[in-house]
């Protein structure tokens, strides 16, 4: 009885820490596209859409307008289809 208990346990953690990972890491990375609206500063939250900046787990879209990125600028994969890069 008890080792039937022991391996249903271990098959509920196992089955949390995977859900776990799963919706930690999808929440964690996004999405950012370049609008520029405001100036080519990176830095600038409503520069992008949806409104933040960028960090080191992000995907990041240029397709116009021009843009500055600082030494310090992060980002996990970058399409760039158009605009001008500065930095």
């Amino acid at each position: 009885m008890y080792a039937r208990f022991l391996s249903s346990f271990r098959r509920y953690v196992n089955f949390v820490l995977i859900i776990s990972l799963v919706t930690t890491t999808s929440a964690i990375a996004a999405t950012l596209t370049w609008n520029g609206s405001v100036s080519t500063d990176w830095n600038n939250p409503t520069n992008w859409t949806p409104q933040q900046v960028p960090t080191a787990s992000d995907h990041v879209m240029i397709s116009s307008n021009s843009v500055t990125i600082p030494e310090d600028g992060a980002f996990a994969v970058m399409d760039w289809t158009g605009g001008g890069i500065y930095g």
